[in-house]
């Protein structure tokens, strides 16, 4: 279920100021209720909202809950807040939820500029403060809780210098060990810790604190507590403006964005050895609408939700909004799981993204597939990606920008200029071939009947829609885009011989029509086991009953039809990928096996075998390795052999 983009929620009045931090909780007040939001904005304010699904509109809708947080219990008993000790004890520098206590209780924590810990006990009709614990002299930065283990609970607190705090609980919150001193100090000198970020991974509470040309990683193990320290040199970083700090597959991931623009991303194992991670997948797993043009005119601090995923377990999962302070965009706020919101803040929201995109996409041609794959998979909602991609002229060329635009205001930007990459045949150049993202621009130029494009593109969008209808597209979708492509630009374009031949190939096609991209029927039931397909969220992949896999299409969700069936050699889960090939289309098939991706379950590569092709295998850096069975030896040099080997001697 996604959020409707025409909804803004406005703080202006139940919550001032520009919002700066979200948490979802992980419990809820009522079994018929989702989880509790608590936003914290610029003027250090909390207000706690209840979601709610609107069915009419198809989005969720906010219900502001009137407890007094923070400067707003000091707005109900004082009238004037003059004491710049009382201001610094309301303000709320971080928050976070506790998890439910066995006793059916729900806490919300604050952190203070005076280093306390304020506990909110959260019912039905009122919040009031039990616990206070002073923690550190300075303003805390950021304060992370565990979940609940054999009755205890952690919490870690980082403050403005970097020194790292945690106490422990019991399961009335009595607290059990409060370490006054820090745990550890990140800094060895008395630099200023920019950003604090904090996770619990495989029993350790990780800690991220960013310092002016170096961060440095703390992990604490639960619960002998031992600590273990590492620098990591930021580089040309030099100094952060966010960091990423979450869980994917597994593994613990760490991203840090300098002011330029260009990241840092780092993977770690669970003895918090770390490698760079060149391939973020599911990094932002947000929705990025195109909608900054119209927002950048509003005039008062607001808002905008971008969309909201839930999971199975009816738990909100992401959720992306960025804040607007005057007519510029201070923040952009994206969250992946249920209780971890990060917050990247940037100077120029537009550039930013631009600048994020281009610098994580600068990778090896195979990285970049799954790469604009993701990015397409989260714009699917209301965004039509219209993409700027530029290629190099050598053999293993790389993506070096993507631009999200408007296809009102940029059509000119609709410039395909890896087109005649695509089409080229040899196997020097291997085309680029990503069905999803693909598929978005055609179907952005069939919608877009305003676009108009100058000689060359036109020529490259006709190499292209070629292209497809040679290799039989595995998606049935993008094949009657590119056909009707090829029947509007038939009068535009002087060659018209070679699109008679292109529109003959692919209508003579085995398999193949002059289908309506809207009246091709979606494939409802598994062709492996005829169990029907399962109507999940995925945008990448749909499942049968049996756990069989199939390639969906990211523009309809349907699954996509194909000519052949491979699985996965680890794991040997099913998927559907490759059109049938034959002898003629050799060099066409090495290409579209080099852009398939690993196996959704195992990451394992793919394999395919065919006889005339021996064993193709997509290798790690995306070049196809065809391992043909050996020859056999001619009857003569096989006599020839044995005689020389009898004549040699036995070795004693």
């Amino acid at each position: 279920m996604q959020c409707s983009t025409e909804d803004v929620h406005s703080l202006t009045e139940e919550n001032p100021g520009v919002g700066t931090q979200l948490c979802w909780s992980s419990s809820r007040l009522t079994r018929d209720q989702l989880p509790m939001l608590a936003i914290r904005t610029s003027c250090h304010r909390t207000a706690i909202y209840r979601p709610t699904l609107d069915p009419n509109k198809h989005a969720w809708l906010l219900t502001h809950l009137p407890y007094k947080l923070g400067l707003e219990r000091a707005d109900c008993s004082l009238k004037h807040v003059d004491d710049a000790q009382t201001i610094k004890e309301l303000r709320h520098m971080c928050i976070t939820w506790l998890p439910q206590t066995p006793t059916g209780h729900h806490f919300f924590v604050a952190g203070t500029q005076l280093g306390e810990l304020l506990f909110h006990r959260i019912t039905h009709e009122e919040c009031h403060v039990p616990y206070r614990i002073k923690v550190s002299d300075a303003a805390l930065a950021q304060v992370h809780a565990t979940s609940w283990h054999s009755d205890v609970l952690h919490l870690a607190a980082v403050d403005a210098k970097g020194d790292v705090f945690v106490t422990t609980f019991d399961t009335s919150l009595a607290v059990q060990c409060v370490l006054s001193r820090p745990v550890i100090r990140a800094a060895s000198n008395d630099a200023v810790c920019n950003n604090a970020r904090i996770c619990v991974f495989a029993d350790q509470i990780v800690v991220v604190c960013a310092y002016p040309g170096i961060m440095t990683i703390i992990s604490v193990s639960l619960p002998s507590m031992a600590i273990k320290k590492q620098d990591v040199p930021l580089g040309f970083l030099d100094q952060t403006v966010g960091l990423l700090l979450y869980i994917d597959d597994l593994e613990l991931k760490l991203l840090a964005l300098g002011f330029n623009g260009s990241y840092l991303a780092l993977r770690f194992n669970q003895d918090m050895s770390y490698q760079p991670d060149s391939y973020l997948s599911g990094t932002m797993d947000a929705f990025i609408t195109q909608q900054l043009d119209r927002l950048e005119s509003t005039r008062k601090p607001s808002l905008r939700f971008f969309g909201i995923s839930s999971s199975p377990g009816d738990l909100l999962a992401s959720i992306a909004f960025e804040a607007f302070a005057g007519n510029q965009p201070r923040y952009l706020i994206l969250s992946q799981q249920q209780t971890s919101v990060h917050i990247l803040r940037l100077k120029d929201a537009r550039k930013g993204l631009t600048q994020i995109v281009s610098s994580y996409l600068n990778d090896s041609m195979s990285t970049s597939v799954e790469q604009l794959k993701n990015l397409a998979a989260w714009s699917r909602v209301e965004l039509m990606p219209l993409v700027q991609e530029q290629m190099d002229t050598t053999p293993s060329g790389s993506l070096q920008t993507m631009l999200f635009k408007n296809p009102a205001h940029n059509a000119k930007r609709l410039q395909c200029l890896t087109l005649h990459q695509a089409s080229s045949s040899t196997a020097e150049t291997r085309p680029y071939t990503d069905v999803t993202l693909l598929h978005c621009l055609l179907t952005a130029i069939t919608q877009n009947t305003t676009c108009r494009l100058d000689t060359d593109s036109l020529d490259m969008l006709m190499r292209f829609a070629r292209f497809i209808c040679l290799y039989r597209s595995i998606d049935s979708m993008l094949l009657g885009s590119a056909l009707t492509i090829i029947k509007r630009l038939q009068g535009e374009n002087q060659d018209v011989k070679w699109l008679q031949i292109c529109y003959d190939h692919a209508i003579k096609s085995p398999g193949t029509t002059l289908p309506d991209a809207k009246q091709i029927p979606p494939v409802d039931s598994c062709v492996i086991c005829n169990e029907p397909v399962l109507d999940e969220d995925s945008t990448q992949y749909a499942h049968c009953a049996r756990g069989h896999v199939w390639q969906r299409c990211t523009i309809t969700l349907a699954p996509i039809m194909v000519e052949d069936i491979r699985s996965c050699p680890n794991c040997n889960v099913h998927a559907l990928v490759v059109p049938e090939v034959g002898r003629d289309n050799e060099t066409l098939f090495r290409s579209l096996l080099s852009s398939c991706p690993l196996c959704p379950h195992c990451s394992s590569k793919w394999r395919h075998r065919q006889p005339e092709l021996g064993i193709i295998e997509r290798d790690p850096r995306g070049v196809v390795n065809e391992q043909p069975e050996p020859p056999e030896l001619p009857p003569e040099v096989v006599k020839k052999l044995a005689a020389e080997a009898a004549k040699t001697p036995a070795a004693t």
